[in-house]
């Protein structure tokens, strides 16, 4: 390669000890491989990191920490002026989730996912873009594996006011069980492809890849690279309907409970006159309003796989 890979090094993901930026340098190096490390140092900075490496030249990228760290790098790739189908991007899951790995199995184990990244074997993937209107400006974001909408998001949100205890893997499931305690629906109207929804949400997922919250299969169907999105929601739930929904999502049988449905759409327009929190690729999406209009950018990166 005529460039270093860039690496783009969060060093708070998944709790991380201090050695693991020496073992990371290393196992690339046993991999013969030429690399620049570039690390962060607040969020978002990932964004800027990856945008500015690209627009001077950085062709290949790798993601070390978790989904969010992946977000940010992907925004900042979709942002630089270059052709992005130019553009390559490996993972190494080192987060409490890792989501987005799962689909394409790419192992936790740091010199299992560089053996991967040395065999430049890469797919073309569909990224997410998430566009709203505030204060006159429009406010787009990028995003590749799902953005959910209220019960999702709330849990997102409680999960990270649990970051304290170093992003514990249990943490999730505390976050889930004090959103079920405190969220509830809202009245939303949804626009797809061909048809349209106005009911009170609950919770809705428009999905890329199948997996959220740690390995639960909300969209079992998602795929990255077919050019739609998987839709997941459900309406207005009394405590017993939201007890049968969740365990339905959890056995991956969610659309035959018949609480939960599902569908498939390029583009998704939605309004509603009290905001839902939301969340993308696990982070809370605060200065996004309402109305927001969900198109999809068909095999706009390349991702490398095993």
């Amino acid at each position: 390669m005529s460039n270093p890979i860039v690496i783009i090094f969060n060093p708070c993901s998944g709790g991380k000890d201090s050695s693991v930026k020496s073992h990371l340098l290393q196992c690339f190096a046993e991999a013969e491989l030429d690399v620049r490390l570039l690390e962060t140092e607040y969020s978002g900075h990932a964004v800027d990191l990856a945008r500015v490496a690209a627009d001077e030249g950085a062709r290949c990228f790798v993601s070390v920490g978790g989904d969010g760290t992946v977000s940010e790098m992907v925004n900042g790739l979709m942002r630089s002026s270059v052709d992005t189908k130019t553009l390559s991007f490996g993972v190494i899951p080192a987060g409490t989730g890792n989501d987005w790995c799962r689909y394409f199995k790419i192992p936790t184990d740091m010199q299992q996912a560089v053996d991967i990244i040395k065999k430049q074997k890469t797919m073309p993937i569909d990224v997410g873009r998430m566009c709203s209107d505030a204060d006159g400006e429009r406010n787009c974001r990028f995003f590749v594996n799902s953005v959910g909408f209220g019960f999702d998001a709330e849990v997102v949100e409680k999960k990270e006011r649990m970051s304290c205890f170093g992003g514990k893997k249990w943490s999730y499931l505390v976050a889930l069980a004090a959103s079920v305690l405190k969220h509830r629906s809202v009245p939303m109207t949804l626009k797809m492809d061909s048809d349209q929804l106005e009911s009170p949400i609950y919770t809705m997922s428009v999905a890329n890849g199948p997996f959220t919250g740690g390995g639960i299969k909300q969209t079992p169907l998602a795929v990255p690279d077919d050019g739609f999105f998987d839709v997941m929601l459900a309406t207005n739930l009394s405590p017993f309907g939201l007890i049968k929904g969740l365990w339905a999502i959890f056995r991956q049988k969610g659309e035959s409970s018949g609480i939960i449905k599902t569908f498939k759409t390029k583009e998704m327009h939605i309004h509603s006159e009290r905001k839902p929190k939301i969340e993308a690729d696990g982070i809370l999406q605060s200065e996004v309003q309402m109305p927001v209009h969900i198109t999809m950018a068909p095999l706009a990166l390349n991702m490398i796989i095993p």
